[in-house]
């Protein structure tokens, strides 16, 4: 092989490694971004009434559960 096929392999190598590099630090930040909007939702939702949760047809102990998987999940 020529140095030049040898480099230019090596880069890829690397390439693909910063593009994973990426990827997982991308992930990790949407991550961050969904717990930060859920623990707004409860903080939110926390501060109702009982009557006003009753309202919008949210029990107080499902609280958590709606903001991470929405009002209509069965999780």
């Amino acid at each position: 092989m020529s140095p030049t096929s040898t480099s230019t392999i090596g880069a890829h190598s690397a390439s693909g490694t910063g593009s994973k590099a990426v990827q997982m630090l991308a992930k990790a930040f949407a991550w961050i971004v969904e717990q930060h909007r859920i623990n707004r939702t409860i903080a939110a939702l926390s501060s109702l009434s009982d009557h006003t949760l009753a309202d919008i047809g949210i029990e107080r102990p499902n609280i958590r559960n709606v903001a991470r998987y929405g009002r209509n999940s069965r999780v």
